[in-house]
């Protein structure tokens, strides 16, 4: 059997994982360690996808996304954030993982650096290794209400900065960046 690469062998352990797996075999625990909504799927999305299941439409869609479902997103966009976003830049996941990757991957090269928080969300600094990318923590102090501070960002920014990770609401602190700060950040 081959061995895993060493950039693979190389991943911390997602922590958060063992958590969740630890309180999952907990009896009585009260799981608050991923994203798992709180409520059932509404009653109209399940009968959506029974409805594609019974017209048989079960095959590969595009590799962006089926159409209909790009143009409903990018008028979400220019309705609620006065983006001119067109469909052609919207590009269908199936989650916030396999997006966070698919970002990183058009964005990031071997040895290119990648500012994140700290504290922060451990796939960032994982997705990150696996691309052979170099992850730079930023720190996030309580004392400022867990929000960045661009001094702090500003004196990591090295030729070699490409990204700069911005997560509001924060997972897992829960502080969301304020507009004035996002826009000078």
């Amino acid at each position: 059997m081959p061995e895993l690469a060493a950039h693979v062998r190389d991943v911390p352990i997602n922590q958060i994982r063992e958590i969740t797996e630890a309180a999952w075999g907990t009896p009585g625990a009260i799981v608050l360690s991923i994203g798992e909504p709180g409520f059932a799927v509404p009653r109209h999305v399940l009968e959506a996808g029974m409805a594609c299941l019974d017209r048989d439409e079960t095959n590969y869609t595009p590799n962006a996304g089926i159409p209909a479902l790009r143009e409903a997103f990018a008028a979400r966009f220019r309705e609620h954030n006065a983006t001119p976003v067109g469909a052609e830049r919207v590009y269908v996941v199936d989650g916030a993982q396999q997006g966070l990757h698919f970002a990183m991957s058009l964005l990031l090269s071997p040895g290119d650096e990648i500012l994140i928080p700290n504290p922060g969300y451990p796939t960032f600094a994982m997705t990150s290794s696996l691309l052979h990318a170099v992850p730079v923590r930023y720190p996030l102090y309580p004392e400022h209400d867990f929000q960045p501070r661009i001094e702090d960002i500003e004196a990591l920014i090295t030729p070699r900065t490409k990204v700069l990770i911005l997560n509001s609401p924060s997972n897992p602190l829960g502080a969301v960046l304020g507009e004035d700060l996002t826009r000078r950040l």
